[in-house]
């Protein structure tokens, strides 16, 4: 999977959460993990295209703007978090909320 290189190679990435609820999601990451992690300009040109659709999607401007609202609510919330989501998607709709794969950097303290 694509998001899984993307945020292996990441350097600010703190914590990463892989969802699995089958076994053979269990057995793909497995060996995502186990095979070559090496992110490829490929991996990048795919990864921006799907990004560029999903962004214009009601379900992701929702949280985009859930998120800026409790940035602005909680001030312990660093401003250098970084998020990578990836969700499902079924006929260009997302099929749910969860996401597939979540990664975040764990908050710093504000100076």
């Amino acid at each position: 999977m694509v998001a899984t290189r993307h945020a292996m190679q990441d350097p600010r990435i703190a914590v990463f959460d892989i969802g699995m609820r089958t076994k053979p999601e269990i057995d793909a990451n497995l060996k995502i993990v186990a095979d070559d992690t090496t992110y490829t300009t490929e991996d990048r040109a795919l990864l921006a295209e799907y990004s560029a659709k999903l962004y214009e999607t009601d379900a992701i401007k929702r949280l985009r703007t859930e998120q800026a609202n409790r940035r602005r609510r909680d001030s312990h919330v660093s401003s250098t978090h970084t998020w990578l989501c990836a969700v499902p998607v079924r006929g260009g709709r997302i099929a749910n909320h969860r996401p597939l794969v979540t990664a975040h950097k764990l908050a710093e303290p504000e100076p």
